[in-house]
This record gives C-alpha cells, sequence and structure tokens, in this order.
C-alpha cells in the first residue's frame, strides 16, 4: 500500500523473507500496514501536503518504509520487526496485536511488543499500561492498587 508520495529523505527496505510471514504481518488487504501507516499521521499538515510522516509500500516479500524523521523510520522499523517475530511465531497477526505493537513503540525502547507470562498460564500483556499494572503487583513496595475506568478497559485483567 501506498500514500501519496511525501519528500522523504531517508528510505529503508525490509525484507521478510517468507511470504506467509510477509502476508501475516501486512494483514488482509494491506490492512495492517495502513494501521502502522495511520500511526504516523500529521494532524497539522496543510491542506494540499501528505499527511502522513511515515508512508509504507508493501510489495512481495518487502517494505520499503520512507520517513521523513530518523526517528519515525526507527520506530516504524521496530513496530514491524515486532510483528514479524509475532507472525514467526504464532503464524498470524491480528488487529489487535499491531494495534499493541504501535502502542509499544511510543513508549520505551526496550519493551516492544506484548510480554509474556508463561507462569501465569500463557497468558499476555497487551498494552503498557498491562504491563504497568503487573509490574506494580510484583513490586513489594506497593501495598494497594486500583483500577479505575470505563467498562472493557481490562480493569480485571
Amino acid at each position: 500500500m501506498s500514500a501519496d508520495k511525501i519528500n522523504a529523505d531517508l528510505t529503508r527496505t525490509i525484507t521478510l523473507g517468507d511470504l506467509g510471514v510477509a502476508q501475516a504481518v501486512f494483514g488482509p488487504l494491506h490492512r495492517h500496514v495502513a494501521n502502522i501507516q495511520e500511526a504516523f499521521r500529521d494532524p497539522n499538515a496543510p491542506r494540499g501536503t501528505p499527511a502522513y510522516r511515515v508512508t509504507l509500500d508493501a510489495q512481495g516479500d518487502r517494505l520499503i518504509v520512507r520517513a521523513r524523521a530518523a526517528a519515525d523510520l526507527e520506530r516504524t522499523q521496530r513496530i514491524v520487526e515486532a510483528l514479524i517475530d509475532l507472525a514467526r511465531s504464532k503464524g498470524r497477526v491480528r488487529e489487535g496485536d499491531v494495534l499493541a505493537a504501535i502502542s509499544f513503540s511510543e513508549g520505551n525502547v526496550d519493551q516492544t511488543g506484548p510480554m509474556r507470562l508463561p507462569q501465569l498460564g500463557g497468558l499476555t500483556l497487551r498494552t503498557p499500561r498491562q504491563v504497568h499494572y503487573v509490574e506494580a503487583l510484583r513490586d513489594e513496595r506497593v501495598d494497594l492498587i486500583f483500577g479505575v475506568g470505563p467498562a472493557g478497559t481490562g480493569k480485571t485483567f
């Protein structure tokens, strides 16, 4: 999928090497690629100029990333690498996995994707807030934890 060409100084080609992995990472009708690109929408872009700081072009088993800034290029690569690892381990990538990878890429560089907890029956922490919650549970200095928020936000996690 390719959006309008942007004046990109930076281009990187990520080769996935396996068409099955590429299909899982790109998603049906390249929906996952579109979700990643949407994470880089520039809400302040003037009319008539490109609305994305990053554009992605999926071709075969390759993903061509064009970015205006090196930080956006590196963040996009972290997102795609997390999805490649997931596709290789599980054989599929769901939209929620893509959104989780995008969410994790915004924060700490050390945490690139969902954290798995095999000691809890294979439980997977999918958002940075869930990771923070489990870290708080494990912290001996924390005596009480409150979970507040609307329905469906993972309070009973």
